[in-house]
């Protein structure tokens, strides 16, 4: 017999919450990483720097979608599960259990 599903929804709403924060935090190192140009001397140095900031840009603007996408996923499920939910407390509240997602069995 397979064991009873629990979801923690606050737990994913948080999650998302925590996901959109570490999303901003990166946006904003790309920021700071750009910052250093002007101050830097040798120009073979400050080639190389802008090669890896280059990289970094790019790196960075495919974790922040990555992270974009995570938390929307975590926020979706948590408003689902929530959804789900009220339509099995109105199904009892009713005493039509049959009713709950759809036309019953």
């Amino acid at each position: 017999m397979p064991g009873e599903l629990q979801v923690d929804i606050e737990g994913l709403r948080d999650l998302g919450r925590a996901l959109t924060g570490i999303q901003q935090d990166l946006g904003d190192l790309g920021v700071v990483f750009g910052m250093y140009d002007s101050v830097l001397g040798a120009h073979a140095v400050k080639q190389r720097l802008s090669e890896v900031a280059g990289n970094w840009n790019e790196s960075r603007q495919r974790i922040n979608g990555e992270l974009e996408a995570l938390a929307k996923m975590a926020e979706e499920a948590a408003a689902q599960y929530t959804a789900t939910e009220a339509d099995i407390s109105r199904a009892f509240s009713s005493g039509d259990p049959g009713s709950v997602g759809g036309s019953g069995g």
